[in-house]
């Protein structure tokens, strides 16, 4: 009877740690994701491949945000801000007849964890300090 807690207390030693560890992966996957899947539905929704500018511009301004379009890399761009959270980057491609090919939506990547830096090192003489003597006169 006497090993049973002991089980138990060993098989609880092993999951919580891995349970913790999994609920913290969850909490950084909501920031923006939900507003980037509803972003994604709302361009696959209302465009399609082969749409022309005058839509793909329609469908910007009827959501009321504000874009560019770069003729160099045939792409239309915008940020989004869709509530509290952070803002999405939307970008849509086009061919040389600017019809559409594909869209993309971009969050931003969760801030790095910042590295600490090493202390500095205390230098360390790796020589031999010999005092100044006049060398010997050699005789001519």
């Amino acid at each position: 009877m006497a090993l049973r807690p002991f089980c138990s207390i060993f098989s609880l030693s092993l999951a919580l740690p891995l349970m913790v560890a999994g609920c913290a992966g969850m909490a950084g996957t909501d920031r923006g994701e939900a507003d980037k899947a509803k972003m994604e539905t709302m361009l696959n929704t209302e465009l399609m491949t082969g749409d022309s500018a005058d839509k793909i511009e329609a469908f910007f301004q009827r959501h009321g945000i504000a874009f560019t379009y770069n003729p160099d890399i045939r792409r239309y761009a915008a940020t989004v801000d869709m509530g509290d959270k952070v803002p999405l980057a939307v970008y849509v491609y086009t061919d040389t007849d600017k019809t559409m090919t594909t869209s993309l939506v971009q969050a931003p990547k969760p801030a790095a964890l910042p590295v600490a830096m090493p202390a500095p090192r205390e230098r360390t003489r790796d020589y031999i300090d010999i005092p100044y003597t006049t060398p010997p006169r050699v005789p001519r």
